[in-house]
């Protein structure tokens, strides 16, 4: 499985039985907004945390790996082409590099 199928599994998932983002975030004692940022992949979740929401969404076990690792690099990519990112990105680099 992708992590954009993922994704669209969580969607599904949430949909198919009838569960709300606050349901799901209670099942891990977690803010709904980062919950849902982590599900759509914005943020990786902690291995238990992974698994539960796996298991309550009903995603096959080779779901819960995945949703430990983040896209957040496609999002960064894309800002990266933007000049004001480009130069976020040098001053960051200039920090690290100090």
């Amino acid at each position: 499985m992708t992590r954009d199928e993922i994704g669209q599994a969580v969607m599904a998932a949430k949909v198919e039985r009838g569960l709300s983002w606050q349901e799901l975030a209670d099942a891990v004692s977690k803010p709904v907004a980062w919950v849902v940022a982590a599900l759509l992949g914005e943020h990786p979740l902690h291995p238990v945390d992974a698994a539960t929401l796996a298991a309550k969404l009903g995603l096959p076990e080779r779901a819960t790996p995945i949703l430990m690792t983040p896209i957040r690099g496609q999002v960064l990519t894309a800002a990266s082409t933007d000049p004001a990112g480009r130069r976020a990105y040098e001053v960051l680099d200039s920090y690290r590099a100090g």
